[in-house]
């Protein structure tokens, strides 16, 4: 599923891409720079984060320095109602007003308690998240199982990210040293870590599986869907040049580039 995110501007001048998804803030000029909403100071209002309006970098550890402002950020179910109305299965009209005054699908839980997986749609097919097994298991059994080892993890650890061949729905493995060419039929997914996928799973290793309420700002869904991604949003594209200029610098072949959607963007 292509997704365009909303944009905040902190301050009114810093743009932040709103991933309500994945709970954080990301640059729109530097994805490398973001801020979780659970590092910031919930005020119930509002949110607070000391962040460096030259270089757009939160103050997480309470460094101090010239530069730095105290920001208050709007709650997400302001930044992003859809996407919290999505994320906790409900209507837009019925979000409140706070962030603070969510509550989790009641069915949702008890079904996920009762033994239930989440579920996460992949180009339109469903996939069901066993996290224990540490697999995306597909409705569909003419697929196989994609395994969470198989993906690479993002730059900034905030979420995964794999090539899937459209046909098969198998993901393509490739060595980063190798790499020439975007494979033909292959698309950029994205999947949210283990503690989105299934928050679950925290909650009964820590004994708490009757108190929904410790479960924090990734709600128990079965409504998910992977992101499919632009090509330079992962560091493929950079790979894939590289390997190229080698090879060319080692053989005088230059490698002609597949076009391919979202390279070059």
């Amino acid at each position: 599923m292509k997704k365009t995110l909303p944009i905040y501007k902190i301050e009114g001048k810093l743009p932040f891409y709103v991933d309500v998804d994945l709970g954080l803030l990301r640059s729109v000029h530097d994805p490398a720079h973001f801020i979780e909403f659970g590092d910031m100071i919930d005020k119930g209002t509002h949110y607070e984060i000391d962040i460096n309006m030259k270089t757009g970098i939160a103050d997480l550890y309470g460094v101090g320095g010239r530069g730095l402002v105290t920001a208050k950020i709007p709650p997400m179910v302001r930044l992003d109602p859809e996407g919290m109305a999505a994320k906790y299965n409900m209507k837009v009209r019925d979000l409140p007003v706070y962030d603070h005054e969510l509550k989790m699908d009641p069915v949702w839980y008890n079904n996920r308690k009762l033994g239930a997986l989440p579920t996460m749609k992949i180009l339109g097919q469903l996939y069901f998240v066993n996290v224990r097994l540490g697999q995306l298991e597909p409705k569909n059994l003419w697929f196989n199982p994609i395994r969470l080892e198989q993906f690479r993890k993002d730059p900034t650890n905030t979420f995964y990210y794999g090539m899937l061949d459209k046909k098969s729905m198998a993901l393509i493995a490739y060595d980063e040293g190798q790499i020439l060419d975007i494979p033909k039929g292959a698309v950029l997914i994205r999947v949210p870590h283990e503690r989105v996928l299934d928050p679950f799973i925290h909650l009964r290793y820590m004994g708490w599986e009757d108190h929904p309420e410790r479960i924090g700002k990734f709600p128990v869904r079965f409504n998910m869907e992977a992101m499919e991604l632009d090509w330079n949003q992962s560091p493929i594209p950079r790979l894939i040049e590289e390997n190229r200029r080698q090879l060319e610098q080692k053989t005088g072949v230059v490698k002609k580039p597949r076009k391919s959607k979202g390279m070059g963007r």
